[in-house]
């Protein structure tokens, strides 16, 4: 996935990063939760918009925590702040 400050793309693969399989705007954001009852994936998180749930899978607490924390400034920054930039948060898992 990679998150912008106007979108999040998901991609099947880093190398097909101009075919997104999913393409987001962060106004359709809800919420941003860790999940914590899967053995098999113990850093996942789910983020809701208003018409799906998606969960995603990091590979440690570190990243799991980075993933929470920018999609949770995202949604809460004012859409007037938001530029195009990038905010380099890139290879999180679907």
């Amino acid at each position: 996935m990679v998150l912008t400050t106007l979108t999040a793309c998901t991609y099947k693969q880093e190398s097909a990063r101009k075919h997104p399989t999913e393409r987001l705007a962060i106004g359709e954001f809800r919420a941003i939760t860790s999940v914590r009852d899967d053995p098999v994936h113990p850093y996942l998180f789910q983020l809701n918009t208003a018409k799906r749930s998606f969960l995603f899978s990091v590979e440690s607490e570190e990243d799991l925590n980075s993933w929470i924390g920018a999609i949770g400034r995202a949604i809460t920054t004012p859409e007037a702040l938001r530029t195009s930039g990038e905010l380099v948060l890139l290879d999180s898992r679907e």
